[in-house]
């Protein structure tokens, strides 16, 4: 992907004793960078974006990356219709094992609320929740639906 000046909304995994930094390129894609410590040196596997905007509607940024218990992980991006147009919202895709790529077609993640800012997925006694900005929302599947539950303010 080469050097960038605008990375910010960093997410970090790890698996099989390597480590997997995703981070936004400015608003618009998505990098990944390996290293066999989490302290670096980071490298670049690809030598380009693992999310750009050739899979989507939305802006491929704002990663998030989640483990499930199974042992899949998720990378979640995206951001809100409001910001960015009717169409973006916030997609998800299953990684491969080699965490550099996507094991599926990234999906939207069904939302009853508008969303915020770069989102978060947890899960807690067999539900997912997505935390975006200052809102929540709960799901009994990671693609969702996930129901609105309230905001922190």
């Amino acid at each position: 992907m080469g050097k960038s000046d605008q990375c910010w909304a960093v997410d970090c995994a790890e698996r099989n004793g390597r480590y997997y930094y995703y981070f936004s390129d400015g608003n618009s894609r998505t990098g990944v960078a390996v290293a066999d410590s989490p302290g670096g040196p980071f490298s670049d596997p690809l030598g380009k974006p693992l999310l750009d905007s050739s899979l989507t509607p939305t802006r491929e940024y704002d990663p998030t990356v989640f483990r499930d218990d199974d042992g899949e992980y998720y990378l979640a991006f995206g951001g809100p219709a409001w910001a960015y147009g009717k169409d973006c919202g916030y997609f998800i895709a299953k990684l491969n094992e080699d965490m550099i790529s996507l094991a599926e077609t990234p999906r939207r993640i069904e939302l009853d609320h508008g969303g915020d800012d770069k989102a978060s997925l947890n899960k807690f006694e067999g539900r997912y929740y997505l935390s975006y900005g200052g809102f929540y929302a709960v799901s009994d599947s990671v693609y969702g639906p996930y129901k609105y539950l309230g905001h922190t303010g």
